[in-house]
């Protein structure tokens, strides 16, 4: 066996284990990293043929999802007659109330409605001292689960946002309510508001109605909106000439939401 001779001028320095053992961990670990690279690339092109994920994100998928929604109606009683319930209506009316009738087994007459219980204990304790038999009924909007997995996700965003639409006009036209009630509006501003919520409930019927699918709740959910949009026409009508405003506010916000209720409850 050969020896191994060294100079006297040469040093052998010898590499510690440690790091040895941590120049290997390097090299594992952009190994790891490009492997994930490549198996992530292909399976975002596999996901890109599949379907257009920027349209996913854009216009969100082909479900539709609400959860369950409540209103507070205070009522101004209730009665076992429609006739008896419009007259107490009416007389609700020259105070400013809705008047609606709400049919619910019982015949209900509603001041207004809100969106928190809050604010319609605040009425009912403000109501104390009236004539009426104040209450609170629950209005109950049942969770939605809709799936319109043969459209494209821009055709189910249009639906999505016809939804939606339901909860704006009633919280615009609760806003006006309340501002005209404050004198922040006039009746002239008021309607000018309406108008341009009717162009686009106007423009959501159109984009609905656009739609090559014969789905029923298609239908159903343009129907209301076409409801809608005869109850802002009249609303635009009435605040023009200023015909009890207050009131026909109230009443359209009622209108509003039972139309709402009822288009719920056939999806």
């Amino acid at each position: 066996m050969p020896k191994t001779y060294f100079y006297d001028d040469v040093k052998i320095i010898k590499k510690p284990f440690k790091s040895k053992f941590r120049a290997f961990l390097i090299f594992f670990g952009i190994v790891i990293i490009l492997s994930a690279s490549v198996v992530s690339g292909v399976y975002l092109s596999r996901v890109l043929m599949v379907g257009n994920i920027s349209s996913v994100m854009v216009y969100g998928g082909s479900s539709i999802s609400r959860n369950e929604k409540v209103y507070y109606a205070v009522t101004l009683g209730q009665y076992d007659s429609i006739d008896e319930a419009t007259s107490v209506g009416l007389g609700a009316n020259v105070q400013g109330a809705s008047g609606y009738v709400w049919n619910s087994g019982k015949y209900y007459v509603i001041g207004n409605i809100y969106n928190t219980r809050e604010n319609a204990e605040s009425v009912v304790a403000n109501l104390q001292d009236t004539r009426y038999d104040v209450s609170i009924l629950e209005i109950k909007l049942k969770k939605l689960k809709l799936s319109f997995a043969d459209m494209e996700n821009k055709q189910v965003k249009i639906i999505r946002d016809a939804i939606a639409l339901y909860d704006e006009v009633y919280e615009n036209l609760y806003d006006y309510s309340i501002k005209f009630d404050s004198k922040v509006y006039n009746n002239l501003a008021v309607c000018s508001y309406i108008a341009n919520l009717r162009g686009r409930v106007k423009s959501s019927i159109s984009a609905m109605q656009g739609l090559t699918s014969s789905d029923d709740r298609i239908l159903c959910i343009t129907g209301g909106l076409i409801s809608i949009d005869s109850i802002l026409d009249q609303l635009i009508l009435q605040t023009i000439e200023n015909r009890g405003t207050n009131y026909q506010l109230k009443y359209g916000i009622s209108d509003v939401v039972h139309i709402q209720y009822e288009t719920y409850n056939k999806l």
